[in-house]
């Protein structure tokens, strides 16, 4: 891929309050668009005191009030979340609460992604019915189904979520009301007073814990044990790293380094990394993908009940069956990115790929269009007939000039269902309906995007010497952590370097290791799925590359070096 290589140009802000700090955080901190002193303090020193109160939240008052004469009544309760990261664990902080702090009757219920989908649903309603279920809170959904919770009179909903808000056509928000809505718990209520609203569902849920422990529990028990999943949520779910989000994932991951939960230990355990010190790179990377592997492929419940045990043996056991399912969900995303392969070879013209199959792994769709999408830089729709062939499903990634699912609504009347955010949506369909669909979204992105917009932008905060890179350098960048969406990490631009050794390693070969110099200072470097692009590439050529330089360590030995994000041959 060709990257149009974005060198910023923001004007430099002096933080006189903060001269003792080394001239680059200054830089960052000002691209990062930090305005004075105070506000680039309380960024490097994220504080409690960002917090928002749980009580400015919509009718929290009434739902304290209604949940402590149901748990007196021992109502039979369902904690109703999704099947992502987000969702679990949500899910798994209030059953926990509610169960071993305030002794609810209270059960998880996570949606089956092959029969029931996404979120709330008829037939996940159905099996709560069929349970004799009293009340529902759901978690991670919801705000989205107040004309299916009407459906179900018997049964009262509590709606917590942070999915966006119902909207009428003129703009404004829409007023949820059922008679057996008990409330709507949710940062972007129409008469919130929260100043920051962009929180995960995890937070969502956290934060009525907050109220429900101050208000009902009597015992000396602190919320902020949750705080390891809060963190886990926040980044998982992509959201943004400022604000109360910053706070709550960096405590989150002191707390989860100093007194590691024991479903993070296991997973960690279980690969291969128990003594690394955990951070974003491992929620990610790590512990994401194998929570979210039993969704994928088989049921989510799994991973609530791996964040819920506090049996040791039950936990490794249930870690080494998500590390299974993960190793299978990346065979079958290897196995049907190939079969993908053939087809975009023949619509390489267009500027949105279509890619459909038969009977492909349901969980799986989303993946191999992100993979996709990242790879050629192109909105990437990918569907398949189920084995029934009377359904097609399919996710949709996008570039991020291109709102997919503003794309895909223009077509809605050839769909059974849709929904989504910019860059990311999912979409089910007739089969009769599926050359009209496909043929009108790739005619809908062709003259919608222009060439220049599928050359991905890589911004690089500043262009560096390589002897300047050194271990104190990589610790002063450091300061700026947790980074994550909305607090990227900052890319460097490294000229004129000299490719001593390379070598292709991986499972698949598909990243390379080199040894790269530059006036006589040598740095070991990794390029993650570069293998290809530096095939054109020989020994004592020069390149500059745009890096990101980390601290490695291997076996109790610590080096610099450089994760490139792209090169380019040098002029000079």
């Amino acid at each position: 891929m060709n990257f149009r290589w974005n060198i910023n140009k923001t004007k430099l802000r002096h933080f006189e309050d903060l001269k003792d700090l080394d001239p680059i955080i200054h830089k960052l901190l000002s691209i990062l668009e930090i305005k004075d002193s105070k506000e680039a303090y309380n960024f490097l020193n994220p504080s409690e005191q960002t917090l928002q109160e749980p009580t400015l939240f919509m009718n929290s008052g009434k739902i304290i009030n209604y949940l402590r004469k149901a748990i007196q009544k021992k109502k039979k309760i369902f904690i109703h979340g999704d099947f992502d990261v987000d969702g679990i664990t949500a899910t798994s902080i209030l059953w926990d609460f509610l169960f071993n702090e305030l002794g609810a009757d209270v059960l998880p219920i996570i949606p089956n992604r092959f029969e029931e989908g996404y979120g709330l649903s008829e037939k996940s309603i159905d099996r709560i019915v069929k349970q004799d279920g009293e009340i529902v809170i759901t978690v991670d959904c919801g705000i989205k189904d107040i004309e299916l919770i009407k459906n179900y009179p018997a049964i009262d909903f509590i709606i917590t979520d942070h999915h966006t808000y119902p909207k009428t056509k003129s703009g404004k928000k829409k007023s949820l009301k059922a008679d057996n809505l008990i409330g709507v718990f949710h940062p972007q209520h129409p008469k919130s007073k929260l100043n920051f609203t962009q929180i995960s569902g995890t937070t969502v849920a956290w934060k009525l814990i907050c109220v429900l422990n101050e208000k009902i529990n009597n015992n000396e028990f602190s919320p902020n044990i949750y705080l390891p999943y809060v963190a886990m949520a926040t980044i998982a779910d992509i959201m943004p790293l400022k604000d109360e989000n910053r706070y709550l994932v960096k405590r989150g991951l002191e707390k989860m380094n100093t007194s590691t939960p024991l479903a993070i230990n296991s997973l960690m355990q279980i690969s291969g990394i128990e003594n690394s010190e955990i951070n974003s790179y491992h929620i990610g990377y790590i512990i994401g993908p194998r929570l979210n592997a039993a969704g994928r492929l088989e049921d989510a419940t799994e991973s609530v009940r791996l964040l819920c045990t506090k049996n040791k043996n039950k936990s490794k056991k249930i870690a080494s069956h998500l590390d299974n399912l993960n190793k299978k969900r990346q065979e079958l995303t290897s196995k049907y990115l190939e079969k993908a392969q053939s087809q975009i070879e023949k619509s390489k013209e267009d500027f949105l790929f279509f890619i459909h199959g038969v009977d492909w792994p349901e969980g799986i769709l989303g993946l191999i269009a992100g993979r996709i999408q990242e790879k050629y830089s192109k909105p990437t729709l990918v569907s398949s007939l189920n084995s029934k062939k009377n359904i097609i499903k399919g996710s949709a990634r996008s570039i991020k000039s291109y709102n997919v699912t503003d794309a895909i609504k223009n077509f809605e009347n050839l769909l059974v269902k849709f929904g989504g955010h910019a860059q990311a949506a999912g979409f089910s369909l007739l089969p009769s309906n599926l050359d009209k669909f496909k043929k009108s979204i790739i005619e809908h992105a062709n003259t919608n995007i222009s060439q220049e917009e599928l050359i991905p932008i890589i911004n690089i905060a500043e262009k560096v010497q390589l002897n300047d890179v050194n271990f104190n350098f990589i610790k002063t960048i450091q300061k700026l952590a947790p980074f994550g969406f909305g607090n990227p990490r900052p890319l460097f631009l490294i000229e004129n370097l000299r490719i001593i050794s390379k070598k292709n390693v991986g499972r698949n070969q598909s990243h390379i290791q080199l040894l790269l110099s530059n006036k006589g200072k040598q740095v070991k470097s990794i390029g993650f799925r570069l293998a290809d692009d530096f095939k054109k590439t020989h020994i004592d050529d020069r390149i500059d590359v745009v890096c990101n330089p980390t601290i490695n360590e291997w076996k109790g030995f610590k080096n610099v070096q450089l994760e490139i994000k792209d090169f380019r041959i040098s002029k000079k």
